[in-house]
């Protein structure tokens, strides 16, 4: 398989879009964490590690999910820590992957997928998050909450974990399609922040399509 390019780019003084090589992105990677060269290899690798197993998690739960570029993802985080300086804090995406282990991408990927304690575990960590995410929302609006209810429901019959993956991406489909239903309205509702606070209305959203997969 070839190698993976970052797709990074930046604005030049000439106001142009411009391709941030890999080199440059090392380096302003290293500049913003104060890493030398062979930290910067060892801190991207054990990085690497954990978010393939977070993939591997979403993946083991139905979610049809897209590889994502390392250094990408830790040059995103390099620019914000350059921003806000001594007030960054790290993103929730940031903060999620960095809560999986940093075993091999083998061992890894095993503990995520296969059911156990590893695995129930790595769940229990997820569903904190998607509850934490989606806090103000659900206890707001009576169709986030039946949603739910819906999933653990189901889990409690089933004897199983609820699924963390697909009850974060029915929750954030649910908020989505509730801003288009309001921008179609014009009723010049708002929803700051759509997946934490929103309505109290319910509408119709199909569920079962997220819980039988």
């Amino acid at each position: 398989m070839a190698r993976q390019l970052p797709q990074i780019f930046k604005t030049n003084k000439s106001g142009a879009l411009v391709r941030v090589s890999p080199r440059e992105a090392k380096k302003f990677i290293m500049s913003a964490h104060g890493w030398t060269s062979e930290e910067y290899t060892k801190k991207r690798d054990i990085f690497k590690n954990k978010l393939r197993a977070f993939e591997s998690f979403q993946r083991a739960q139905g979610k049809e999910v897209k590889q994502q570029n390392v250094v990408e993802m830790l040059y995103k985080q390099a620019k914000a820590m350059k921003t806000h300086g001594a007030d960054y804090k790290p993103s929730q995406a940031i903060k999620r992957i960095e809560s999986f282990s940093a075993v091999s991408i083998t061992k890894g990927r095993k503990q995520a997928t296969r059911q156990g304690k590893a695995f129930n575990a790595i769940n229990t960590k997820q569903l904190v998050y998607v509850s934490d995410r989606f806090e103000k929302l659900v206890n707001t609006n009576a169709g986030a909450k039946r949603i739910v209810d819906a999933f653990y429901k189901k889990a409690e019959e089933e004897g199983k974990p609820v699924n963390a993956t697909k009850l974060e991406e029915a929750l954030s489909d649910y908020a989505n399609a509730m801003h288009v239903r309001i921008d179609n309205q014009g009723t010049g509702e708002t929803i700051p922040s759509g997946e934490t606070y929103g309505s109290d209305t319910d509408f119709a959203f199909d569920i079962d399509e997220y819980l039988n997969d």
